[in-house]
């Protein structure tokens, strides 16, 4: 198998969906979302450590991912949420076997292998290199987010990041309405906190007016502003 699954929590998706769902459609690498296999993963589920002759990459459908590797304390760092639209393991990241992949919320990804892309030609190659641009442009981000120095900046700054992908994805409300599927625990884990310092920071943030809290996962920006200013969201 190129892949160790977790059968209790992966299964085929079959027949297919013809075409990928709005917020993947019209995303970075549209041309590969055909090429590939379309997999169903429950919450809490996740595809375990990639072989390392998987050689394959994974595009989101549907549904929300995060990326693990776990350190020598026992502890995790979570190195990326997945959203719809995108792409994991196109440069050859999905073959380092420390890390997992873990469905946030129940989600379908398309598995597609480097040989099959390999033997796909010209057009294979453009829709990877379209889709790598978008993954270094994130990847950049999370270095903004992750290199600020305060608890309230690094958050205020993962809120500007999913603010920003929410808005790119077609999300409703200009990405001033923000869901947030992941938990405080997760957040504390990319951003390398602790989940009660995520808590607090929330309330501090949403005290000052700067953001409104509706629900716990549904962050509504009142202050964009203030916010880039905590942080100091490059122009």
């Amino acid at each position: 198998m190129p892949l160790h699954l977790r059968q209790d929590s992966i299964g085929l998706a079959w027949p297919p969906p013809p075409l990928p769902p709005a917020g993947a459609a019209a995303a970075p690498g549209g041309g590969l979302w055909r090429r590939g296999t379309v997999l169903s993963l429950r919450r809490g589920g996740g595809l375990g450590r990639f072989d390392t002759a998987a050689e394959c990459a994974l595009g989101v459908l549907s549904g929300t991912l995060r990326v693990c590797r776990p350190l020598v304390d026992g502890r995790r760092q979570i190195t990326a949420f997945l959203l719809p639209g995108d792409w994991y393991g196109l440069d050859g990241s999905s073959n380092d076997h420390r890390a997992m992949v873990e469905a946030v919320t129940d989600a379908q990804v398309v598995r597609v292998s480097h040989r099959h892309l390999r033997r796909a030609g010209d057009q294979a190659d453009a829709a990877v290199e379209e889709a790598l641009r978008a993954s270094l442009a994130a990847a950049l981000t999370r270095v903004v987010v992750l290199g600020q120095k305060s608890a309230r900046d690094k958050l205020a700054a993962f809120l500007l990041e999913m603010s920003g992908r929410a808005a790119a994805g077609g999300g409703g409300g200009g990405g001033t309405e923000v869901l947030l599927p992941m938990s405080r625990h997760d957040i504390a884990d990319y951003l390398g906190l602790r989940p009660e310092t995520v808590c607090r920071t929330f309330t501090q943030i949403a005290a000052a007016a700067v953001i409104a809290l509706p629900e716990p996962q549904h962050v509504r920006i009142l202050d964009r502003a203030a916010l880039e200013a905590m942080g100091t969201w490059p122009c």
